[in-house]
């Protein structure tokens, strides 16, 4: 083969592999690391409203894929609100019932959820992620604001636990710095079907830093 037929070869070769659609790597499992922030909206069963308070979170996912456009994922999260301030609540205090009051309230949580994050590319990644999963929010007592001074807790109504079904989605952009390392930014948000609680919903935005490899006998 003369050079220039070599050449020639060589460069439809490299013509043919550009031409591949992009594609994530089969069998690569990854840890992401992702602090999140966003907008809870809070229901109370004191009150009618719904009110919307700032969230926080930290999350660590884990992933395997088993195609080169979607991946298998579990991830856990710890998250926080602000107090959510209600205008009118319904509360009696000692047994006698107090004028309607405004009140706060704050939310912990800590929730888990198994999903698929579909991936459309290999350097710039276009991302969709739907998940189903339960969590437990740590509700405060509510803060009541009386004439007298604020007043912690009312009958019934001291700190408590509420757990949830929920579903979640978001779409992103994920952009691999090289062969192990990725940086992606996510918007999306959850619904909570809460099994004997108050609702709770979110919009949440995240950024992550992954790590990839092939695990076992795929290294």
């Amino acid at each position: 083969m003369n050079a220039k037929r070599a050449a020639s070869v060589g460069l439809a070769t490299l013509l043919v592999v550009s031409a591949r659609p992009a594609q994530a790597d089969r069998y690569e499992a990854s840890v992401h690391v992702q602090p999140s922030a966003g907008v809870a909206l809070v229901d109370d069963p004191a009150s009618e409203e719904t009110v919307a308070v700032p969230l926080v979170g930290l999350g660590v996912r884990a992933s395997y894929a088993r195609s080169n456009r979607y991946q298998y994922d579990v991830q856990i999260v710890g998250a926080t609100t602000s107090a959510a301030s209600f205008e009118r609540g319904e509360f009696s205090i000692g047994g006698d019932a107090v004028p309607a009051s405004a009140f706060t309230v704050t939310t912990r949580l800590v929730r888990l959820d198994v999903g698929a994050t579909f991936r459309f590319g290999v350097r710039l990644v276009p991302t969709v992620r739907l998940a189903l999963g339960v969590q437990e929010r740590f509700r405060g007592a509510p803060i009541i604001a009386l004439a007298d001074g604020a007043h912690e807790g009312a009958d019934g109504r001291g700190a408590d636990g509420v757990t949830d079904v929920y579903g979640f989605g978001a779409v992103g952009l994920d952009y691999r710095i090289n062969r192990r390392l990725t940086a992606g930014a996510s918007v999306g948000g959850s619904y909570a079907v809460p099994l004997g609680g108050p609702g709770w919903r979110t919009i949440e935005a995240s950024a992550h830093l992954a790590w990839y490899w092939y695990p076992l006998w795929f290294e």
